[in-house]
């Protein structure tokens, strides 16, 4: 999930400075080395969380939304899931969820951010894979 957060943030603000915070001591983070992104234990600047991907262009505002509101802002947290993704299945292992995740998460009644955080986890795939992810 941090990965996704990464290359979100990257496409939509790309002159940004980003940092993994990591206070895990496993090695989830192989890719942060492939990419040039330093991982740090303290925090530093604006933080959010692994499950907040900037989902539109930066206006400026670090106002997060919610995955089950439409209320359009650039970054939007799916911590409450998305369609049928489940963050608790997924976050702190080593399973990707990136492939193929608005066929294998969609439900008949998505909200505008879900489609919206779908739509870029399964952008993410080929990235992922090509920077060593599996």
């Amino acid at each position: 999930m941090a990965f996704a957060s990464w290359y979100s943030i990257k496409k939509s603000i790309p002159d940004s400075q980003v940092y993994v915070n990591v206070k895990l001591d496993k090695p989830l983070f192989g890719w942060t080395s492939r990419v040039g992104v330093p991982i740090c234990r303290e925090s530093k600047g604006f933080c959010i969380s692994p499950t907040v991907l900037a989902t539109r262009d930066f206006t400026g505002s670090f106002e997060v939304s919610s995955s089950k509101s439409n209320e359009q802002s650039c970054f939007v947290d799916y911590l409450e899931g998305c369609g049928n993704f489940v963050v608790d299945d997924w976050i702190n292992t080593t399973k990707v969820p990136f492939e193929r995740a608005f066929k294998r998460f969609k439900t008949q009644e998505l909200t505008v951010n879900e489609v919206a955080v779908l739509t870029f986890l399964e952008s993410c795939h080929h990235l992922y894979q090509s920077v060593g992810g599996s």
